[in-house]
């Protein structure tokens, strides 16, 4: 906790970078890049797939400083590297009562599990934060090639008929 400062100050640099006038010294960086109008950023994202109650401390330390320096910016979190189990389930609880504005939930799980959860959204709360699917496969336990040999062999032959 105590070596966060330099990564928090990366990000208001971030934000000033992309909107600052340019009479800031990111804004003037960016107007000597040959782009002297504002970017009108308006996302940011603290994490990716981090999780636990780690990620919770150091991610409420980076939402009091960017929300006191630019509280218009929407801040974009995440629950870890998976769609569900415990730390999934933490996170989001925890999340919850921080009011995070938006989640990135990543899904990387076989084609049945995409079927299975076609209706997830369907009874999600909706004063709760917005969810933004990120990352997404669908994937096989086979190797990456023979995937490809088999998809590859469908196409063909539907090429074929």
């Amino acid at each position: 906790m105590d070596q966060l400062d330099p990564y928090i100050q990366d990000a208001l640099d971030l934000i000033e970078f992309a909107n600052g006038s340019i009479d800031s010294k990111w804004g003037k960086m960016r107007a000597g890049m040959g782009h002297p109008n504002p970017f009108n950023m308006k996302f940011i994202g603290v994490g990716n797939e981090q999780w636990g109650s780690q990620y919770i401390e150091r991610y409420k330390v980076f939402v009091k400083a960017i929300k006191e320096k630019y509280p218009d910016i929407r801040i974009v979190t995440g629950t870890g590297p998976s769609p569900s189990g415990k730390d999934f389930d933490y996170a989001s609880k925890e999340l919850k009562k921080l009011n995070a504005q938006i989640v990135d939930e990543h899904y990387y799980a076989n084609p049945d599990w995409f079927l299975q959860n076609a209706t997830r959204y369907d009874n999600y709360e909706r004063n709760s934060f917005k969810i933004f699917a990120g990352e997404y496969a669908a994937q096989s336990n086979l190797p990456a090639a023979q995937t490809i040999r088999i998809i590859g062999n469908v196409l063909y032959r539907k090429l074929l008929s």
